[in-house]
């Protein structure tokens, strides 16, 4: 891992001469990847202010900064703004990393009104996206391709505004901590892999290091590693060169580093993943598996004969060397499912099955003769063809989602090539005459691998490295108890978006909802409605479009429409229909289950525009067909999907995609809902710009 470590950090060998502290006075970036040189200026120093000159490609900005702009696909909907911080896991105490982020995304300031990173992205109607690793630390704002200039502004405020004071830095740990704890806990096979990628011994050892984290190591790292010349921004918007420059200089551009703090900065320690079998046991459990294979990162300058070796070992689950020796050992009815895991510069390939505790270690010894075999045997031709033509493959999977893309399209453009280029040149160095095949392999080989296993119980002479998936006192939060068994239904799904949204206690007093909102669509003009709705099963809805106003009333036994002087009895199809898309309102949908009206069925994990989002279908016959997606990091709900039957008796496919969720009162709602039609036949946007909640009153003493 070591060597896969210094192969990263080979990736930003360019970086120093973008993002180190420029001469005195600052000069646009030269084209070459020479890094400026001078003096550098003291922390107390800072250079005079300057208009950064802004190219197509890069530009050094008078604070340090590295910045390159980068196009813009014309049919994207989002934009994108990264940060590279120059530092990671492997620098500082362990943890401190990982929440010197948390605290960029979550530094609010009620007297100011400033409220986080976070939170300011999804009222742009965005996101925040994040990856630390052992070197770097990635944070990418994605924002319609419209709100750049705020997402710019969004930025500069989370990275200028002062740390968190003491009480919110343990408050944000706390937050943080929850939300890792859940998602282990619900879905331990995703979320317990990645952090033995990082060095970590197991889910539990590095929650039990964020727990020792003390809020003044928080405080103390962000002075040191979160400054501008220690930062590259890449900007991918939909703008001229010249209009970039102009916006990042009148925002990042103008933030300044604080005097750094007295001392040295913490020795760098790295931190690899321990090669063997792992187990975290749960007798009557389902036993599943994990083999984690470390990838290489496609942009580090020795790629060519990783990516070929590993094609060798295994072609995604089918068709290696690892599957050879598995038939051959009785062990070929295991079906793998694959997945990329990444963190920052490390990324590995994930084969998941489902298998008998008696056959894990069995399993593993085949893992270990696979990889041994391509020492042993030399790869046949056939061998080599095959995982010649999957090397451009493997690389595109490696930089898989769009923030890996951009992470990995950043690091090309400072080499100043692009990401065909680079794939080119992967292509040519495995494929030269020259090219030692097992030179490659026994580098590859040296980096480790690891079978991780989650439930049942090993058995005698398993010789497994045992793990805890959560500490003792984390475990209690979910169940009571000491325990670290995790849960397998949809329940811990639904309570935890109750909690995210406010509690299923306040939940369950929900008696309704009244609100204001603007609803639009392509070539249409703006509908504004006013609408009460009840869980008693009532409806009052007041529609204006161009000065004509529709009004909806729907009671138990009767169902009127109004225009004007025109009065229509609706008929229970049509009632229904217009009652049910009120219902599919979150908090409704939350209530209903909190109150126990509506049951849920977990159906699948799914990832949609870089979120994780469990899929839960519900089980009663309120609706003809209806799902939530509700995202695994936040716990909001962020999809309903429904297929709905229509008054004249066709099925319409509706997706509700909802976002800018907001405090109103002791619960969190959403301000926004974007409906798609079968596919994309037609959409609309609702914007609403007043929301509240009704409730019983409380019981008194409670």
């Amino acid at each position: 891992m070591n060597s896969l470590r210094r192969a990263s950090l080979l990736a930003f060998t360019v970086l120093p001469g973008c993002a180190g502290a420029p001469p005195a006075p600052p000069v646009a970036e030269p084209t070459t990847s020479t890094p400026p040189t001078g003096p550098t200026p003291g922390p107390t120093d800072p250079p005079a202010p300057q208009a950064p000159t802004m190219t197509a490609l890069r530009a050094t900005l008078p604070n340090g900064m590295a910045a390159l702009a980068l196009p813009l696909p014309a049919n994207a909907p989002f934009c994108d703004l990264q940060l590279a911080f120059l530092v990671g896991t492997d620098q500082g105490k362990p943890g401190v990393a990982e929440l010197a982020l948390e605290a960029v995304l979550e530094n609010t300031d009620a007297a100011s009104g400033r409220t986080g990173l976070r939170d300011t992205a999804e009222k742009l109607g965005g996101r925040v996206l994040t990856e630390v690793g052992p070197a770097s630390t990635w944070l990418t704002l994605r924002v319609p391709r419209d709100r750049w200039r705020d997402g710019l502004n969004a930025l500069h405020q989370a990275l200028a505004a002062q740390p968190p004071p003491r009480p919110q830095l343990e408050l944000i740990r706390e937050r943080m901590l929850t939300r890792q704890a859940r998602a282990i806990w619900m879905d331990p096979g995703t979320a317990a892999v990645p952090g033995f990628l990082l060095g970590f011994g197991g889910p539990a050892a590095h929650l039990e290091e964020l727990l020792d984290r003390d809020p003044s190591d928080v405080g103390l790292f962000m002075a040191r590693s979160f400054r501008p010349d220690r930062t590259v921004l890449a900007v991918r918007v939909d703008a001229l060169p010249h209009e970039v420059a102009a916006a990042v200089a009148g925002s990042i551009g103008t933030w300044q580093a604080v005097p750094l703090p007295i001392g040295r900065d913490a020795e760098a320690k790295a931190r690899s993943m321990t090669e063997g079998l792992w187990w975290a046991a749960a007798p009557g459990m389902p036993c599943r598996v994990t083999l984690l294979l470390p990838m290489p990162d496609p942009t580090a300058f020795d790629a060519g004969g990783m990516l070929l070796a590993h094609a060798l070992l295994t072609l995604d689950g089918i068709g290696g060397r690892l599957e050879k020796v598995q038939q051959q050992q009785g062990l070929g009815d295991i079906r793998w499912r694959a997945r990329t895991v990444r963190n920052a510069e490390l990324a590995a390939l994930a084969l998941t099955a489902d298998v008998l505790p008696e056959r894990v270690r069995p399993l593993w010894d085949a893992v270990l003769a696979a990889r041994q075999s391509l020492r042993d045997l030399p790869p046949t031709t056939s061998e080599l063809t095959l995982a010649r033509q999957r090397v451009p493959l493997i690389a595109r999977l490696a930089t898989g989602d769009a923030h890996a893309a951009l992470r990995a399209e950043l690091v090309w453009s400072l080499r100043s090539t692009t990401a065909a280029a680079a794939a080119a040149t992967l292509e040519r160095d495995v494929a030269a005459p020259t090219f030692d095949v097992g030179a490659a392999i026994e580098a590859w080989l040296r980096r480790p691998a690891a079978l991780i296993a989650i439930g049942g119980e090993p058995p005698a002479g398993a010789s497994a490295q045992p793990f805890a998936l959560l500490p003792a006192a984390l475990a209690a939060r979910f169940t009571g108890t000491a325990t670290t068994r995790p849960a397998q239904d949809s329940a811990p799904w639904l309570d935890g978006a109750c909690e995210a949204m406010g509690g299923k206690a306040e939940l369950q007093r929900l008696t309704g909802y009244r609100g204001t909102c603007t609803r639009r669509a392509p070539s249409a003009p703006a509908i504004e409605e006013t609408l009460q709705w009840s869980a008693a099963g009532t409806l009052e809805r007041s529609r204006q479009l161009l000065g004509a106003t529709v009004t909806t009333s729907i009671q138990p036994t009767v169902w009127i429409e109004r225009s004007g002087n025109s009065e229509a009895k609706l008929s229970p199809a049509e009632a229904g229909w217009r009652l049910r898309q009120a219902e599919r309102h979150p908090i409704a949908l939350l209530a209903a289950f909190a109150t126990d009206r509506l049951r849920f069925r977990p159906i699948a994990q799914r990832r949609v525009d870089d979120r994780d989002l469990m899929v839960l279908e519900a089980t009663s016959d309120r609706f003809d067909r209806l799902r939530v997606w509700i995202d695994t990091d936040s716990l909001l709900v962020r999809i309903v999907e429904s297929w709905e039957t229509e008054p004249d008796g066709a099925i319409v496919h509706l997706e509700e995609r909802w976002s800018d969720y907001r405090t109103v009162g002791s619960l969190r709602v959403p301000f926004q809902c974007v409906t798609t039609t079968n596919e994309g036949q037609t959409r609309h946007e609702a914007v609403w710009s007043q929301f509240t909640p009704q409730f019983t009153p409380p019981v008194a003493g409670k």
